[in-house]
């Protein structure tokens, strides 16, 4: 028996996951290296006092159901996630010892040339906390140009 993926988590009644255009209208953060029995509510429970969460997700394993470490927080605007991530992102998550791991989110982004061909992407994770997102693309673009 498989779990069933899981829908993103409405905050205050917020509206349905919004699909940004452009890079200003990205409000959403990735939130990884989470502890592992971390899920929407306890995500909810860093955020809330913000009164700016539309919805989070935590991402499953599809077999166990069990969360993978890393999710999804969507915020009410550009301006309030870029704020989250420049004073939260390396920050200690409260009651571990764990640091807050956040980016932006950019699944979606309308940012590919017309002449680029057909888009693919794929998930990396578990990276060293030193890894960059130019190290990462450097990397890749050796091989995939």
């Amino acid at each position: 028996m498989s779990a069933q993926p899981q829908p993103m988590v409405p905050f205050q009644g917020g509206p349905p996951y919004h699909q940004p255009a452009t890079l200003e209208e990205v409000r959403t953060l990735w939130i990884g290296d989470l502890p592992y029995w971390a899920d929407e509510s306890y995500l909810n429970s860093w955020f809330t006092h913000t009164g700016e969460v539309l919805s989070i997700k935590v991402i499953r394993n599809k077999i166990t159901g069990q969360p993978e470490g890393y999710g999804f927080v969507e915020f009410t605007s550009h301006a309030v996630a870029e704020r989250i991530l420049q004073s939260y992102n390396g920050t200690q998550i409260p009651e571990t010892e764990l640091n807050f791991r956040l980016n932006w989110a950019s699944f979606g982004i309308g940012e590919r040339r017309p002449d680029a061909g057909p888009e693919h992407s794929i998930f990396v994770g578990d990276l060293a906390p030193d890894v960059t997102d130019y190290l990462l693309q450097e990397t890749f673009r050796v091989h995939y140009p």
